[in-house]
């Protein structure tokens, strides 16, 4: 691959994550559910329900991104998409969020957590995708220089869209429902907006491959997990962090709601774990290609 085509690819990567990373920061990130919960008067129920939908929605899905993956010459298509219909999402529940509102809270949940629940699942399938081209694009040492990159961006990007939520939650002139109507309209846009980046992808095409059948194919999944201790190992550290990160959620609902803390207090939130994140992310790209791969 040309010098070219390596920077080229590398753009096409780390370019949409600065938009989804102000997405994401704008109506996403770990205190935004409270802060939403907060505007309609939910409790910490609607949270945790958050944190369900997006355990599962991502965990599940992942499961079957080679299995869907087997017939496509290649990736950047499912990229696209998987990027696409998640943004979309978001513009769907921002048209009907006030229309939800006027039928109540409880409408309003369901809308929410319904949208969401597609929002992960979508994301579920196209992160292992994501993943992998990396890994056919870029050298081994080249991997951790562009990710860190790519989630650097990701969070600037999250600084900035935190910034904009603090604004728009702390305009007291505004009902709740219009408040995130808003901030989901303008995630949506971003997100759009960036998942483009990917069709400019510069990718060698594979041979096409036929998809066993999906018992077949659970079996060969499973039997992986049980032969090798790594995978197993993994997937306990990742649970462990998943666990992690749902209850740092709650954090954020227990300042905004048992401590009066106010809900544009998220968006403060948001940019401060931005910033650790940029620096942690930019001493990955820093030296992260000299580790040799074992």
């Amino acid at each position: 691959m040309s010098r070219d085509v390596a920077v080229r690819n590398a753009l096409a990567y780390a370019i949409p994550e600065l938009f989804w990373g102000f997405g994401w920061g704008v109506a996403i990130d770990n205190p935004m559910p409270a802060a939403f919960a907060d505007g309609f008067g939910r409790s910490e129920g609607l949270v945790g329900s958050f944190g369900l939908c997006a355990a599962v929605g991502l965990g599940i899905p992942m499961l079957f991104t080679a299995y869907l993956l087997a017939p496509w010459s290649r990736k950047r298509g499912l990229l696209f998409w998987g990027h696409l219909v998640p943004s979309a999402v978001l513009g769907v529940l921002a048209l009907a969020l006030p229309h939800a509102a006027a039928f109540g809270a409880d409408a309003v949940e369901g809308v929410y957590l319904a949208s969401f629940m597609v929002f992960f699942l979508s994301i579920g399938v196209l992160d292992p995708a994501w993943q992998t081209l990396l890994g056919d694009l870029f050298p081994d040492h080249q991997r951790a220089r562009v990710l860190g990159v790519c989630f650097s961006l990701n969070r600037v990007g999250g600084f900035v869209g935190g910034l904009v939520a603090e604004r728009m939650l702390a305009s007291a002139s505004l009902p709740a429902e219009t408040q995130w109507a808003w901030l989901f309209g303008i995630a949506s846009a971003s997100m759009i907006a960036g998942s483009i980046g990917f069709l400019f992808i510069v990718e060698a095409p594979r041979e096409p491959q036929a998809r066993p059948p999906i018992r077949e194919y659970l079996a060969s999944v499973w039997g992986l997990v049980r032969a090798l201790r790594t995978v197993r190992r993994f997937i306990t550290v990742d649970v462990l962090a998943i666990t992690g990160m749902v209850v740092v959620a709650f954090n954020g609902d227990v300042a905004i709601r048992d401590h009066g803390i106010d809900a544009s207090w998220a968006g403060v939130w948001t940019r401060a774990s931005a910033v650790t994140q940029v620096v942690i992310a930019l001493m990955i790209a820093a030296v992260g290609h000299r580790i040799s791969p074992r």
